[in-house]
């Protein structure tokens, strides 16, 4: 009998650093991930590898997360993405302004593992990614 897949998961951040970080710790979490440095990069993996979940900078030069989520809705209305930003941390304001600005779930940087994995959890159906 086949194994299901894992969920894929595309990370989309300009920080080098940030994306190698965050990619591995998806993948030790039991996911799948395909990383993006831009988000006009992020939009055509988008298209071409149809991840599950995309977690995505919403800082970033160029193509802000903001554009890039208009982007991606645009591709697939039904896409789960979870918007991360280091500059919001604390402000819980700015917060539910990206979640009304169409993000599933929203996630302040520096997180740690186990509020990546709720965060995953939360959008993905259940059963997706276990173990």
């Amino acid at each position: 009998m086949q194994q299901p897949r894992a969920p894929l998961v595309l990370v989309i951040d300009d920080d080098e650093d940030v994306l190698l970080t965050i990619s591995k710790l998806v993948r030790a979490l039991g996911f799948d991930a395909v990383t993006a440095s831009s988000g006009e990069q992020g939009v055509e993996l988008f298209r071409g590898r149809a991840p599950d979940v995309v977690l995505l900078d919403f800082n970033m030069p160029k193509q802000d997360g903001n554009r890039t989520l208009t982007l991606l809705r645009r591709e697939n209305s039904a896409a789960k993405v979870i918007l991360m930003s280091g500059a919001l941390v604390g402000t819980r304001g700015a917060l539910d302004a990206m979640r009304k600005q169409g993000a599933d779930a929203v996630l302040a940087k520096p997180f740690d593992s186990d509020e990546l994995q709720q965060v995953l959890r939360s959008v993905l159906p259940p059963g997706a990614g276990s173990d």
